[in-house]
């Protein structure tokens, strides 16, 4: 949990923001309240729409010292889990985003609360990636979407199968086609994942995403924020991102003991499994494994 009284006093950031304000800002709401009561006794005496816009300006500053709160917590929070975990933060980051599905799409691209470190002997980073996608509807109309997700980028040193575990009915991480195989996983998770599996390595996939591996996985999907969790291996990283931001410290440390046990678990697996992958690449590529 957080070191800041501020955010430890609750489990969600947008409540610690809320009850900031009224707290520090009781003053700026018995204001808005004020201004609010004159803008509707004027209308009702004067009968002139135009002292109706003065309700919006309580609204808009009260937003706005909201937004600015949330993003302060939060921050505060992602200081506070690098600094408990021995990470290195920072604001901001300029980063290389590679070649994974999440980082191909959109505009505009940023990455914030950039934590790094070694999780379970493996480079470890974890951040909160931005970007715009760009839609145009049949009538030519173009539209904007912000999506956010929390991403764990592990460097696992060596050679993977190009993987995705994606998340079923998500409209925002893209389908990928490396010449996949789909692999059906078995029970509940079968019925909340498609397994997008480079072709060749369906043995190799269902290795990496053992029974005990999805069971750490539902641990955190089926948490009460419900988070979007998918997975991605291509090159030497595997990389972990939940759509949506993270507002809650209990649930940034069910992610962190997540991913340290997938960590645990696929470093190993994936030095074992580099000579059969190089081989079968090699196989099909008519190329020798190096």
């Amino acid at each position: 949990m957080s070191d800041s009284p501020e955010i430890a006093k609750t489990s969600d950031i947008r409540k610690s923001a809320r009850e900031y304000i009224i707290k520090k800002y009781r003053w700026l709401l018995v204001v808005s309240g004020v201004m609010g009561l004159a803008a509707v006794l004027f209308y009702i005496l004067f009968k002139d729409e135009n002292f109706l816009g003065l309700l919006y300006v309580p609204v808009i500053i009260l937003t706005i010292l909201y937004i600015f709160e949330i993003g302060r917590l939060r921050k505060r929070m992602f200081e506070d889990f690098a600094k408990n975990h021995g990470y290195a933060f920072s604001a901001h980051k300029e980063k290389d985003f590679g070649d994974g599905s999440l980082f191909l799409g959109g505009k505009n691209k940023s990455v914030s609360e950039f934590i790094s470190g070694v999780l379970e002997n493996i480079p470890v980073e974890f951040f909160n990636f931005d970007f715009i996608v760009e839609r145009t509807d049949s009538k030519g109309q173009r539209t904007k979407e912000h999506h956010n997700f929390f991403v764990i980028d592990m460097d696992l040193g060596t050679v993977t199968p190009s993987i995705l575990l994606r998340y079923k009915g998500s409209n925002t991480v893209p389908k990928v086609y490396f010449g996949r195989a789909d692999v059906r996983l078995e029970g509940q998770m079968g019925d909340i994942y498609d397994l997008e599996v480079e072709k060749e390595f369906e043995i190799e996939a269902l290795q990496i995403f053992s029974p005990d591996i999805m069971q750490e996985i539902l641990s955190v999907i089926e948490r009460p924020e419900k988070p979007k969790l998918n997975v991605e291996f291509y090159g030497n990283h595997a990389i972990v991102f939940i759509e949506g931001e993270i507002n809650n410290p209990d649930l940034l440390e069910s992610v962190y003991n997540m991913s340290s046990d997938l960590a645990k678990h696929w470093a190993p697996l994936m030095v074992r499994i580099k000579g059969s992958v190089e081989a079968l690449r090699a196989q099909f590529s008519g190329k020798q494994p190096s």
